[in-house]
C-alpha cells in the first residue's frame, strides 16, 4: 500500500513520523554566556523529562512526548555546537550584549538588550542584534541618534546609555 494511504498516527506509532524540525537560525549563531547556561539547563531539563517517560507505559501519547522531547533535544544540542559565545563586551559603543537605554521623540525611556535570535525575548528587553532595532543600534554611541526602521514607520531614537553585563552578571 502506499504511503499516502498511511495515517500518520500509525507511522508515529512505529517511530517512523518525527514531525517538523525546528530551523536553526542563520549564521553565526551568536549567543551571550547567560544564554548558553539557560539553554544548556534547558537540555538537562529534557534529560530528567526523558527519564521521567522512560519510566512510564508507551502508549502513543508517551512516545510522540518522547519524540518531542528528542526533536528539542536535537534543536538544543545543534544550536550549541554551532553557537559562538564572543567575550564580554565594554567601552562605550554598542556591541552584541550590551544593555542600551534610548529615548524617542516624546520623551520615554526603553532599555534592551542585544542578544542572538534564540535568547531574544521582547518582553524582558532582550532583543537580537538582526533585528531591524537591533541592527539600528549597533556601533552607535550614547548621544547619538538612530532612525529605527519598522513597518508603522520609522522613528528617531537618542541613545541615552550603554551598559555591560558584569562577569557573571545578568
Amino acid at each position: 500500500m502506499s504511503r499516502a494511504f498511511v495515517r500518520e498516527d500509525d507511522l508515529e506509532s512505529r517511530g517512523e513520523f518525527e514531525g517538523p524540525e525546528r530551523p536553526l537560525p542563520p549564521r553565526p549563531i551568536l549567543i551571550t554566556a547567560e544564554g548558553r547556561k539557560r539553554l544548556e539547563r534547558q537540555l538537562a531539563e529534557l534529560d530528567a523529562a526523558e527519564a521521567e517517560l522512560a519510566e512510564t507505559d508507551e502508549s502513543l501519547a508517551t512516545e510522540s512526548a518522547r519524540q518531542s522531547l528528542q526533536r528539542e533535544r536535537k534543536w538544543l544540542e545543534n544550536v550549541l555546537a554551532a553557537a559562538t559565545t564572543p567575550a564580554a563586551g565594554s567601552g562605550s559603543k554598542i556591541a552584541f550584549g550590551a544593555w542600551v537605554t534610548v529615548e524617542d521623540d516624546e520623551g520615554e525611556q526603553q532599555r534592551y538588550r542585544l542578544v542572538g535570535e534564540v535568547e531574544a525575548d521582547p518582553k524582558t528587553g532582550a532583543i537580537s542584534w538582526r533585528s531591524p532595532l537591533g541592527r539600528a543600534l549597533m556601533d552607535s554611541s550614547a548621544g547619538d541618534l538612530v532612525v529605527w526602521q519598522r513597518p508603522a514607520g520609522d522613528v528617531e531614537l537618542e541613545v541615552i546609555s550603554v551598559e555591560w553585563p558584569e562577569a557573571g552578571g545578568q
